[in-house]
């Protein structure tokens, strides 16, 4: 017999045990230290798998939408409140400390304390919305 012959009979032999791995539709949430990983059985997913899944399931994906879009606002505002103290405790440090700029210190210290609920509202959101698609919208 020929040798692609035997080649291909390989192929099939090793193709046959590999199975594709059935997920469920459920999104589990697994909480880190600081925010949380999204996983549909044990495969991590992002955001465009979290879209695709909830597509059928408007009211879900639009909590979930809204919840990332405040957690972005939530983040921007503690990096900008974070620079701005950031960016004053330096002027102050390298003009030799004879300077406080208070006009940024206070604001940075106030974005930085308002941007952290912010984000956690955000989260909360996220998870209402998974929580409404694996309760309303999972197939049995």
């Amino acid at each position: 017999m020929n040798l692609r012959f035997y080649f291909l009979l390989l192929l099939c032999a090793l193709g046959s045990g590999v199975l594709a791995q059935v997920l469920p539709d459920e999104i589990s949430i697994r909480e880190r230290k600081l925010g949380y990983d999204l996983f549909q059985g044990s495969m991590m997913i992002g955001n465009n798998r979290i879209r695709g899944l909830m597509a059928d399931c408007p009211e879900a994906l639009g909590h979930y939408d809204q919840g990332k879009r405040i957690e972005n606002l939530g983040v921007l505002i503690t990096a900008i409140g974070a620079v701005a103290t950031g960016a004053a405790f330096g002027n102050y440090h390298y003009n030799g400390k004879t300077d406080a700029q208070r006009g940024m210190i206070i604001p940075g210290i106030l974005l930085l304390g308002a941007g952290i609920p912010i984000y956690f509202s955000g989260e909360k959101k996220v998870k209402l919305g998974v929580g409404l698609y694996n309760q309303h919208c999972v197939k049995d």
